[in-house]
Formats: structure tokens, C-alpha cells, sequence
């Protein structure tokens, strides 16, 4: 099976390379929402980590995008590894000569491999791996995993992009529809033909043209539609089937993405009851579009800073503060106690460089003139404990900071959920 994958990723690279790309060289042109420094810092480092003598694994690294992303994000730390491997020889060829269009200051390796072939005591052992729609194109996932987990630090993490169940239902279909069609062919152009042909005919009610909102790679591309629809081994994951697959390897869900991090957590009333991976799956088979799980795992629990330690700083992440600043200028011109908020998601590299999302996240919270302040002075800089000392000098109040943090926190927790807020360790 290893085989047959590795052939198809070799005469189908996906995606698909195209020079728009590379084409804000050397500044990428895209980012992972869940993979700032920020993020992994919060979710998995206590809010504590400095990023000096980081390694990372990108295990399928494809064209190179995340590896790209992470050298960029990681620049002005020094002592940087990165090892990118992959089965496919065409994939590895393309990624290198992107690399020569980034003037990396770190020196990265290139492996033709398997990561079944993971060994500690050849390759080491990483801080981040980053594993990205590949273990369940495997023939035995959670042989995948446990090689992942041989070669990641006690306290690391590893980044998984998994297929999900019910957001590829019409997918599957055409699948079993294509197989069918294709019995007696061996070669991909005709498979691929075939597939344009029958698409061509489906009717308006067939499963994969009712879904297709939700999918475009066979629009794309010839590697597009191999990937999609001809994938040799292709496997999905409902929650339930997702959290057993990690734990069965003794790792743990830390969190998962903020692009569909709501649906997850999304209130339905009478299941507030229900305990994470229960309420998960209602959630799953209520919104029905999750095509993919995207979420960190570690060996460890707990490894969350906690509002309730005023010590921590409050930091923006992945929102600007000029777009903060227009959520409270709207307050403060209207003294609406319901803003509701319409804002993309995005992450400000340096002045003039921001990455954002396509879509919008909307959000509602309740605001006062307490909250307001608390936001105002928010500039990832002072802890939660100082700003409380400004809230009671410039309001000239005398509420204690059990009330303060009582007001604030669904406030945070609400920028929590789109990872618009988080918190830093003081001493990071």
C-alpha cells in the first residue's frame, strides 16, 4: 500500500504547484490558524516557552508550505532544526527549489522516507511535529502515530490533520461510484477521465453534488482529483473514532483549530451535561460539514496557562489591535451594552504584514465600561493584575479583583474560542 501511495504522490504531487504560491517570496503566503508561536506557546507550553534550540518534524511535508510557514514564524530565534520528509521524490524537488526562494536563516533537511522509519537515535527527537493529511492514507494509522510519538519530546506536541467522517459523506460515495467505474483500469489518466465524464452527467440530488460547497480539489487540478477521489487508502474519523485513535497511543487531545474550534464547542441545550467527547460528536452530526479534524496532541495534560493567575499577560493573537480598537470605538460612540463582532481572523507579523482567513467570525459580547477598559489595555505587555490596577484608577472604582475577573472572564473565554485573546507566562 506504502508503495502504491508513494507512486501516486510521485506522478500526482498535491496540491498541484502553482507560482502564486511563492508569489510574496520571501514572506509565505499562507499560515496554519492553529501554528503561530502564540498558540503553541498557550496550548501547550504553560505560556512559557522560549523558542530558542526548537526543532520540528514535518512528517509528509509535501511542497514545503508548513515547513516555509515555520521558518519564517521562527527567524529571530536561534539554533533552529527543521526536517521535512516525504515518499515522494517529485514533492521533495519541488519543496527544495521553493526553499532557495526564502533566504532561510536556518539550515533545513530533506529526507526521502517513510515515516514508519522514524528512529530516535538516527533523526532525534523533535519539539513540534507537524503531521498534516497523512495518517490516514496509511495502511495502519496508529503505527504512524506511535512512530510520531517515538520521535517527539516528553514535552512536545504534534499538530494532526485528519480526515472527518460526516463532512465527507458525498465524497465517500463517489469514491465507491468511481471504483466501480474504474474495475478493469490500472493507469490514473483514464481513471481521471473517467471521473470527469461521470461528474459531468451527476444529477443535482447525487450526494458529492450536494456537498460540493464544501470541496473544490477536483476543480482544480488533475492531482486534485486523484487525491480526492482515487486515493488508494483514504479513511475517516468521527470524534468518538478520533479521540480513541489518539488514545490508544497514550496521547492526548490538547485542542483543536479555531477555524472550527465553535462547532466542537457549540451550546445545544441539554447537553451541557454531557461530558467533552460526547457534546463533540453531537456537535459533529449537528453541524455535519466537518471535513477535518485539525488539532494538537501531547503526552501530557494540563498544559494550559489559566486566567485565574493574574500574573499572566494578556496578548492579542489573532486579531490586530487596530481591529480591536474599531470594536471598541463602536462601544464608545454607540455605549451599546451587545456588540456584535464581524472580524476575520488574523495575525500581524510586523507593521503592514498580517495574515487573515477569507471568512469572518461572528461573535457577540456583552460590554460595559470595565470591559472596555480591560480591552483598551491590552498590548502584550502587562499582566492581567496591572490592568486591573488601571481599570480601578482610570474608572476610580473600588471593585476587587475576584469581581474583576468574575466580569471578564466569559469575555475571554468567547476570545478564547477563536484564539483572539490568549495568555503568556509573565516571563516569557
Amino acid at each position: 500500500m506504502e508503495n502504491k501511495v508513494k507512486q501516486m504522490y510521485t506522478e500526482y504531487t498535491y496540491p498541484n504547484y502553482d507560482e502564486y504560491m511563492d508569489k510574496y517570496a520571501p514572506i509565505p503566503h499562507q499560515y496554519s490558524p492553529n501554528l503561530f508561536l502564540e498558540q503553541l506557546n498557550y496550548y501547550n507550553y504553560n505560556g512559557t516557552k522560549n523558542f530558542n534550540n526548537y526543532s520540528i518534524l514535518v512528517a509528509g511535508v509535501g511542497l514545503g508550505g508548513d515547513l516555509i510557514n515555520m521558518e519564517y514564524i521562527l527567524k529571530k530565534y536561534d539554533n533552529i532544526k527543521i526536517v521535512g520528509i516525504d515518499l515522494s521524490p517529485t514533492s521533495l524537488k519541488i519543496c527544495k527549489d521553493r526553499i532557495d526562494k526564502y533566504n532561510f536563516k536556518h539550515k533545513v533537511e530533506l529526507i526521502e522516507m517513510s515515516l514508519l522509519d522514524l528512529d530516535p537515535t538516527i533523526h532525534g527527537t523533535f519539539d513540534l511535529i507537524i503531521c498534516i493529511g497523512v495518517l490516514h492514507h496509511l495502511e495502519h494509522p496508529k503505527l504512524g502515530l506511535e512512530s510520531l510519538k517515538n520521535v517527539l519530546k516528553d514535552d512536545g506536541c504534534i499538530n494532526i490533520m485528519v480526515y472527518g467522517k460526516y463532512g465527507r459523506t458525498g465524497i465517500y460515495q463517489m469514491q465507491d461510484l468511481i471504483k466501480k467505474i474504474n474495475y478493469n483500469v490500472d493507469d490514473f489518466p483514464t481513471k481521471i477521465s473517467n471521473f470527469k465524464n461521470i461528474y459531468g452527467q451527476l444529477p443535482v440530488n447525487n450526494w458529492f453534488k450536494l456537498g460540493e460547497h464544501l470541496i473544490n480539489d477536483h476543480k482544480v487540478s488533475d492531482e486534485g482529483i486523484a487525491d480526492l477521489i482515487l486515493h488508494h487508502q483514504d479513511r475517516s474519523y468521527s470524534i468518538p473514532e478520533l479521540y480513541e485513535f489518539i488514545n490508544d497511543v497514550d496521547l492526548n487531545i490538547v485542542e483543536f483549530s479555531p477555524v472550527n474550534r465553535y462547532k466542537y464547542k457549540y451550546e445545544i441545550p441539554n447537553v451541557t451535561y454531557l461530558n467533552n467527547i460526547e457534546k463533540y460528536s453531537i456537535n459533529e452530526l449537528f453541524f455535519g460539514d466537518i471535513k477535518k479534524h485539525t488539532f494538537t496532541v501531547s503526552k501530557n495534560i494540563n498544559t494550559k496557562p489559566i486566567i485565574d493567575n493574574l500574573n499572566n499577560i494578556l496578548i492579542l493573537v489573532l486579531i490586530t489591535k487596530q481591529n480591536l480598537n474599531k470594536i471598541l470605538e463602536y462601544y464608545k460612540i454607540n455605549k451599546s451594552e451587545r456588540i456584535n463582532i464581524d472580524t476575520p481572523l488574523n495575525y500581524e507579523f510586523e507593521p503592514n504584514i498580517v495574515w487573515a482567513t477569507s471568512e469572518n467570525i461572528k461573535l457577540t459580547i456583552e460590554m460595559n465600561d470595565i470591559i472596555y477598559t480591560i480591552l483598551d489595555n491590552i498590548d502584550n505587555k502587562k499582566t492581567i493584575n496591572e490592568i486591573f490596577d488601571i481599570v480601578r484608577a482610570e474608572l476610580d472604582i473600588t471593585t476587587d479583583n475576584d469581581a474583576l475577573l468574575l466580569m471578564f472572564k466569559p469575555i475571554y473565554y468567547t476570545f478564547e474560542l477563536y484564539d483572539l485573546i490568549l495568555l503568556q507566562n509573565k516571563f516569557f
